[in-house]
């Protein structure tokens, strides 16, 4: 049975009327109806009002040459309200109508610009609105949605510090979870579950005034209270899909004030999720939000992961280690685990392959997304170790468990990852691949190539043991391998952003350094290039003529400053990349 509201909070719906006049279409109750009118040309609607009603009535340009106006019409065809300009970008809104009688009255929608365009189109009675924030805050400007500031990073972590009463935990983690995963289908944004109020994007549920007025309330990247989201407890909440137009769908509001966290404001759209009044047909984002967020962080598809470990699934060992298990397949090549440390504290972490040949690899990384430590081998037989290693200060920490290679690794399988606190005597194991030894008596010739010879020349890095890792705080890296000495490779050192205007401005923070043997190479091929949705700055050379046994070449990209490529930040400082080549 469909339960009952408070006064306060029941909205008049709108009948529903039957015509015989097949140019009007009927409109639902708090629904948007979209459309497309050519210059000059109408559209008519009729919805069945009482008397006393106070209709809100909203037409917005949604794309073409469109030029809103709106007009009504009372039961007898009489023309008793028109808007032309009221809403903001040239859209039209009427309200302060009070219905003098009841019956079906007529909604005539209208495009005044002089060439064909979209609309949107919606009607509510004013006094029953419910906007997610208390009150109208629609803005102005050149687009339908506006935007804030982002994060200047794409992983971002989220922390759910309570639950709504009345419902599992788990339903309502799940729901968040999907309200983030929304934005993340649509960019490039990764979305991770921490613990504490650390996190960029912080959740909770609180009393904030009751029901059917503020059922919401997000801080965006920019304001001093960045990533503080906070649901109304007092709402007579639903998890998912509303089944009624009173429905306050908790799915729906969460991926609102989300929108929110990562930068978008309110949108003029009455279709778009972003649009300040609550409607339970506009529960996911539309066009027009996802047209917004892209427009902030680019196209792309992320993810959300919740690290911590179902109840149970970590078991102490006879060590006092905590273990856990997982899995690692080609559609999930990394899953991300939470620890906490104090500050100064040890801690050994270990990930060991089960099953199915898998090369586990290790990454540690803090709340600002920074690499700490990773590792591949060094625990032997293709496992993973991190030995020792230290915390700067107290507080949960990450782990990343993933493959050799990682989103273009191979190997599959179970895994165990093991955490131990305190120091632990270090054990002697082969690696996987011996860095070359001998003296470093090799030489080779750098020249400078056109860009065709990318394609035409094998990398340097294809001969190397291990990947190198991006990270976003500078690292030193070191990989072994060995070259024919009959072939050319080309030694490149790239950097892309979001787009060339991005570009440019990173490259004058930026310095490219190329040595062989410790010998700086000067005659270093620069080109901008488009590379998917992305332009880079390829830095490369030719390396030809190898001579004697072993040498090594360094690359350094120096940042001068701290840059925002268009996803994340990186840090002033060295990234340095070390090959030590054996010459066959």
């Amino acid at each position: 049975m469909k339960r009952l509201f408070t006064s306060v909070i029941l909205l008049l719906i709108f009948s529903l009327t039957i015509t015989t006049q097949a140019q009007d279409k009927r409109l639902r109750y708090a629904e948007p109806v979209d459309g497309i009118l050519a210059a000059g040309a109408s559209e008519r609607y009729t919805f069945e009002g009482a008397q006393g009603d106070k209709p809100l009535i909203i037409m917005n340009a949604k794309g073409g040459e469109m030029d809103p106006v709106v007009r009504l019409y009372n039961p007898e065809g009489q023309l008793i309200a028109e808007d032309d300009n009221s809403n903001g970008k040239r859209n039209a809104r009427i309200e302060n109508v009070v219905l003098a009688e009841s019956g079906v009255y007529t909604v005539e929608a209208m495009n005044q610009a002089g060439g064909s365009g979209n609309y949107s189109l919606i009607v509510d009675e004013t006094s029953q609105v419910i906007f997610y924030h208390g009150e109208d805050t629609l803005r102005t400007g050149m687009e339908n949605f506006e935007l804030t500031s982002p994060w200047p990073y794409t992983t971002i972590t989220y922390s759910v510090l309570n639950t709504l009463s009345n419902f599992n935990a788990q339903d309502v983690e799940s729901v968040i979870h999907d309200a983030f995963q929304a934005w993340a289908n649509e960019t490039p944004l990764t979305f991770q579950e921490v613990s504490g109020q650390r996190a960029d994007i912080v959740v909770s549920f609180d009393r904030i005034d009751g029901p059917s007025n503020v059922l919401g309330q997000a801080c965006p990247p920019s304001s001093p209270c960045a990533g503080e989201v906070v649901f109304d407890v007092d709402e007579y909440w639903i998890l998912r899909e509303p089944q009624y137009y009173d429905d306050i769908s908790l799915l729906g509001v969460a991926t609102h004030e989300f929108g929110h966290a990562i930068g978008l404001l309110h949108s003029t759209d009455t279709s778009a999720l972003m649009y300040p009044q609550y409607s339970a047909y506009n529960i996911y984002p539309s066009t027009d939000d996802i047209n917004g967020v892209q427009r902030l962080y680019g196209a792309g598809n992320g993810a959300v992961y919740n690290p911590t470990p179902a109840p149970g699934s970590g078991q102490p060992t006879d060590q006092g280690q905590l273990a856990v298990e997982g899995t690692i397949t080609d559609n999930q090549f990394i899953q991300f685990w939470d620890f906490d440390v104090v500050a100064g504290e040890n801690v050994t972490i270990q990930m060991e392959s089960l099953s199915g040949g898998l090369d586990p690899f290790l990454v540690i990384i803090d709340t600002n997304d920074y690499v700490l430590a990773f590792d591949d081998d060094s625990a032997g037989d293709f496992d993973a170790v991190i030995r020792n290693i230290s915390f700067p200060q107290t507080g949960t920490y990450t782990v990343a468990a993933t493959r050799f290679s990682m989103a273009q690794g191979y190997t599959t399988g179970d895994y165990r990852l093991s955490i131990a606190y305190g120091e632990t005597a270090a054990a002697t194991v082969a690696p996987r691949s011996q860095p070359t030894s001998g003296p470093v008596d090799g030489t080779v010739r750098t020249s400078t190539v056109p860009e065709s010879a990318l394609q035409e020349y094998p990398s340097i890095e294809s001969v190397l043991n291990r990947t190198f890792i991006d990270s976003t705080t500078p690292l030193s890296q070191s990989a072994s391998g060995t070259v024919l000495a009959d072939q050319n490779y080309i030694w490149l050192l790239p950097w892309c952003a979001r787009d060339e205007a991005t570009l440019r401005d990173n490259l004058e923070q930026m310095d490219f350094i190329f040595e062989a043997n410790g010998t700086p190479v000067s005659n270093v091929t620069q080109v901008i290039t488009a590379q998917n949705d992305l332009t880079c700055a390829l830095n490369f050379v030719l390396l030809s003529d190898w001579q004697g046994n072993r040498l090594t070449l360094q690359s350094t990209l120096r940042l001068n400053q701290a840059v925002f490529d268009g996803f994340s930040v990186y840090s002033a400082g060295d990234y340095t990349y070390n090959y030590d080549l054996s010459i066959r």
